[in-house]
């Protein structure tokens, strides 16, 4: 074996071992969505959890964690606090335990993919994430009191509760966990984590004194808000948020045809309290199947390695061509700069704004960093509907290219192409230098976005 098939050999088995990390970069991903939320009043403070959605300027959390507060704080996981006084409310529906709060500014986080009810099935495995109060008790620094905490359980039932749809889950619900999100093992978040079966009882502490206390009625028992109703008030407030309703892959071995209504268990969560599903932090013991990525990763990599082994003896066969005969591919061009009269124009970092179809009215800042458009959600940043055909899963790139002083649209290879506002197409893997206030659609005029 020659040297270039060790090196492919050795580099195949790296990508094998990358993709048994991807849960542990989808964990990264989770934490970068969640965030710490607590609420002022006059006589105290509530805690609880939330999740970024939008833009990067909404957050989600639960009604009774925010009502009737003087004034709200949002932490993200570096302890950074974005302010919002209750005036910042966009969403307040008490009947359906749901808030979400506009920021003064797009946070920076990364939003959520919301999963709706089709994609979900009973005894599939999902994960709690939020900032339990009882984990403050271990340690006293920031950086621990701002860690995202996790557990793990499956979807136990299908719950109507007040003619909403709720997720009966075994995942371990604990004080401040209220508001946070309940993702699946493909880092959609399906479901708002709400409440926990609780009941009053006398407690004796140590002093030998009675308390009158909340406790859990059952082990295991908690409930989430399924994100479908989450979806209706967002589209009535016109927040954009990406939405997939394909069942998660990854552990998915079959899928629940039939949701049958039953009645939620109601002791110990009436009220208002904004601690009504604070309990005690318990483990649990279902975990997600690691060791399926683990041979899913090895198998992958094992069927690289014996294609690209195959590709490279079949190349090292053929007779190489002369050197005379090898040409080398001219250098790249440099980007085109935009005048500084165009330059000018920007008032700040540059804006991607929806005209017509799925995204009109819409704003998207733009970064060095590219932004892909398409209707694969797992791969791209703005997501269009499922029904856009046109539109591939991957079709496009945006970025703002601040040395060329302009915004770069790139085409992605798509099926239906990427055309500039007079109709010219740009070949695949083409960029063009857009100037300010220039227009471009994604298979029809019916998807046109334009540069501010």
């Amino acid at each position: 074996m020659n040297r270039q098939a060790w090196m492919t050999l050795i580099c195949s088995f790296g990508l094998g071992l990358g993709l048994a990390k991807a849960q542990e970069i989808q964990s990264d991903q989770m934490e970068h969505s969640t965030v710490r939320v607590i609420a002022h009043h006059s006589d105290g403070a509530s805690e609880g959890s939330g999740f970024v959605i939008g833009d990067g300027r909404y957050v989600v959390t639960n009604y009774h964690v925010v009502a009737n507060a003087d004034a709200v704080k949002v932490f993200n996981r570096y302890g950074t606090v974005m302010e919002n006084d209750v005036t910042g409310f966009v969403v307040k529906s008490p009947e359906r335990d749901i808030a979400v709060l506009k920021l003064a500014e797009v946070s920076g986080l990364t939003p959520v993919v919301l999963g709706t009810r089709a994609s979900v099935h009973k005894l599939q495995h999902v994960l709690a994430a939020g900032f339990p109060g009882a984990a403050d008790n271990r340690g006293d620094s920031l950086d621990n009191m701002m860690e995202v905490r996790f557990t793990t359980g499956i979807i136990s039932g299908f719950v109507q509760e007040n003619g909403e749809g709720m997720y009966q889950i075994s995942a371990a619900v604990n004080p401040g966990n209220s508001g946070g999100p309940l993702f699946d093992e493909c880092g959609r978040v399906i479901g708002i984590n709400s409440l926990k079966s609780l009941v009053n009882a006398v407690v004796v502490g140590a002093d030998g004194k009675p308390t009158l206390q909340r406790v859990p009625l059952g082990e295991n028992i908690a409930w989430a808000i399924q994100t479908d109703v989450l979806v209706d008030l967002l589209h009535s407030a016109n927040i954009p948020v990406q939405v997939e309703s394909t069942p998660c892959v990854p552990g998915a071995t079959s899928r629940s045809t039939q949701e049958t209504p039953t009645a939620a268990a109601t002791t110990g969560t009436g009220g208002s309290n904004p601690d009504r599903n604070r309990v005690s932090t318990t483990p649990n013991e279902t975990q997600f199947p690691t060791r399926l990525w683990l041979i899913i990763g090895a198998a992958a990599a094992f069927v690289i390695v014996v294609v690209i082994l195959i590709i490279v003896l079949v190349r090292s066969r053929k007779p190489r061509q002369p050197q005379a005969l090898q040409h080398s591919m001219p250098p790249h061009s440099p980007p085109p700069v935009l005048s500084s009269q165009n330059r000018s124009t920007y008032d700040g970092v540059p804006r991607l704004r929806g005209i017509s179809g799925t995204h009109a009215g819409m704003e998207f800042p733009l970064s060095q960093d590219a932004v892909t458009m398409g209707r694969d959600p797992r791969s791209s940043q703005i997501v269009f509907q499922a029904s856009d055909n046109l539109v591939s899963k991957r079709h496009c790139t945006v970025r703002y290219d601040r040395q060329a002083g302009g915004v770069i649209l790139e085409d992605c290879g798509s099926m239906n192409g990427t055309f500039l506002e007079n109709g010219e197409r740009l070949k695949s893997g083409e960029s063009r230098l857009l100037s300010p206030n220039g227009r471009f659609y994604l298979g029809s005029r019916n998807n046109m976005f334009q540069v501010n």
